[in-house]
């Protein structure tokens, strides 16, 4: 099933999107993440049909609920016809509402298609849809992806956020990666905000939007806080 987490602004009061997770039914009838069997799905071909899921559901939970919403998506994805007409079909859903899909990109090796990318940045923001990088930060980071792709948002990788309160090059690359964002005009997005340090620590930074469980946990889209002013 789909369960949907807020991403707030930086003072934690305004959710100004919501992203689109998966989740998988056990067989003691609990939901858990999708995460620890996405390499099955992937070995399996089984990963285009949970991508077409969540982006089914997306548009659906945008035309009741008119938010914007965001998605994980892979370089498959991206040149996959049946996507790209799923794409299409998407947008004819939802185009007289005002929510609109937020693709995120997982910040990898993948990247360096930067053809590939570019096509397919260049044609959904033709429907107001925007881009993401995904888990920026670690790994295979790259800054030159951001400085040859039109990225829209930069989600800093959550396990660099752990570390803010523990360790001082974490801390300093994250400071980095916003400042750099900042000069660059995209917005940044810090993931796993777990306790109020974190998120008062994040707040100094200037960082743009915030998510996590310290603000609120992923949910069915109708239980989930509406996108306004909370208290």
């Amino acid at each position: 099933k789909a369960v949907f987490q807020p991403v707030f602004s930086s003072d934690g009061k305004e959710i100004v999107w919501y992203e689109a997770l998966l989740r998988i039914k056990q067989k003691n009838g609990e939901y858990s993440s999708i995460y620890p069997y996405l390499d099955v799905a992937k070995s399996t071909g089984f990963y285009q049909y949970l991508t077409d899921f969540i982006l089914r559901k997306s548009a659906e939970a945008i035309c009741e609920f008119d938010v914007d919403i965001s998605i994980n998506i892979s370089i498959t994805d991206i040149v996959r016809p049946a996507f790209i007409t799923l794409v299409d079909e998407v947008y004819s859903l939802i185009r007289h509402k005002q929510g609109k899909i937020i693709f995120e990109i997982l910040e990898s090796d993948e990247l360096v298609e930067l053809d590939k990318c570019i096509w397919f940045i260049d044609y959904i923001s033709h429907y107001g849809f925007k881009i993401a990088i995904d888990d920026f930060g670690t790994g295979y980071s790259n800054y030159c992806n951001l400085i040859n792709l039109p990225i829209d948002i930069v989600k800093i990788d959550g396990s660099l956020i752990r570390k803010i309160k523990t360790d001082d090059n974490a801390r300093l690359l994250v400071e980095g990666i916003i400042h750099f964002c900042k000069k660059s005009n995209k917005k940044t997005v810090a993931e796993f905000v777990e306790d109020i340090q974190v998120f008062e620590s994040l707040r100094n930074m200037d960082i743009d939007f915030l998510q996590g469980f310290y603000l609120s946990e992923p949910a069915p889209i109708s239980e989930c806080p509406c996108p306004t002013i909370l208290p």
